[in-house]
């Protein structure tokens, strides 16, 4: 683009306008000498022609300069990545580019008088009205990220940052800008779901179980129990049939808890053959009753696909108060590991009960 001023100095105007006089003269017969006054006055004439020719010229730059400003302004307006509207304060559309429009899944000139928050989710509405009073009444920037609604696939998240109109001549209406941050969101939702989960049984981690631990404590969900599980025999189906039998153990012991537990318990993998269970307004009966359901499905499995024995020591406490609550690992653990030694005597017991038995009858 030409860099021009606006029109120039009216002195400059007159030199100007008298040297282009004087070159078109050169240029053109020489007339009859005439009377000083006549001839004085027709320079005059001629040298303001002249000046209105080039405030012409330079006044057809001008809107040229300001023609092409407005043809790129239009450009980076309307195909800007980033969505731009202007709303008022009750979140009216009163115009927008290309990139919001397609943002809100709607052609321009549909969006054009129409309410923002009609395209937002309603678990937002709430979000996004709070977040316009605060642009209006603080006159800063201001940012929220919301969620957009979809008839079909997943939800649309993006983040709205708007400012009042920044040179003051209009208040009531808002600058925003909206981007699709759709792909953060479920990029920040995988991080978190590994995060807390444990990698191999898709259980919830140590670390998550501790916290929801302690959070069941401060809560108003009592009686609240605690299951503890161990897996018996892990290391004798890794030595004998590899780790990979080992791990596909694991996993069945995790979709046995998930089965039997419901949705709002926290069923956590706690350590290498560890797992337990956050069993919320559940008190000890329920909660041993839930022990006979994880054996009798686990007895069925052992005797019907395992190729070594497998059986899982189980143990459950429960606190009905905060005071109670500070034992309630310790006491699950407790009864988990009196049944995994009973458990252990007892197959030491029929293990020589049967080398007893064989011995006897090959003396027969």
């Amino acid at each position: 683009m030409k860099n021009t001023t606006p029109l120039s100095d009216p002195e400059d105007f007159r030199r100007q306008a008298e040297e282009r006089l004087r070159k078109k003269k050169r240029s053109q017969p020489q007339q009859p000498i005439a009377e000083t006054e006549a001839l004085r006055l027709l320079h005059e004439l001629q040298v303001h022609q002249v000046e209105l020719e080039m405030q012409n010229e330079e006044l057809m730059q001008v809107r040229e300069d300001l023609e092409l400003a407005l043809r790129q302004y239009i450009e980076l307006y309307d195909f800007a990545p980033v969505g731009f509207a202007t709303l008022t304060q009750d979140g009216t559309i009163l115009n927008s580019n290309l990139a919001f429009s397609y943002l809100l899944g709607s052609e321009r000139k549909t969006l054009i008088n129409q309410r923002f928050g009609s395209y937002v989710s309603i678990e937002h509405h709430t979000s996004f009205y709070v977040f316009l009073d605060k642009v209006f009444s603080s006159g800063n920037k201001e940012t929220v990220e919301l969620v957009l609604k979809q008839s079909t696939g997943d939800p649309k998240w993006v983040q709205l940052e708007a400012i009042v109109d920044f040179s003051g001549k209009n208040e009531d209406v808002c600058s925003a800008a909206a981007v699709d941050i759709t792909k953060l969101k479920r990029a920040e939702d995988q991080l978190r779901n590994l995060a807390i989960h444990d990698s191999l049984t898709g259980l919830y981690n140590r670390s998550f179980f501790m916290e929801e631990l302690a959070r069941m404590e401060r809560g108003r969900s009592y009686p609240v129990s605690l299951v503890m599980a161990d897996v018996d025999f892990l290391k004798e189906t890794n030595d004998l049939h590899g780790h990979a039998a080992g791990d596909s153990l694991l996993k069945l012991v995790a979709s046995v808890l998930l089965a039997v537990y419901r949705d709002e318990d926290v069923v956590a993998r706690i350590g290498g053959d560890e797992f337990a269970v956050i069993l919320p307004n559940t008190n000890l009966s329920t909660a041993n009753s839930t022990l006979q359901r994880v054996r009798g499905t686990i007895a069925k499995m052992s005797a019907d696909q395992m190729q070594t024995p497998f059986h899982l020591s189980l143990g459950a406490a429960t606190a009905t108060s905060p005071a109670l609550f500070k034992n309630l690992l310790h006491q699950a653990d407790t009864f988990m590991y009196q049944e995994k030694r009973d458990y252990h005597e007892r197959a030491k017991y029929d293990k020589t009960a049967k080398n007893g038995s064989e011995s006897s009858s090959s003396s027969i």
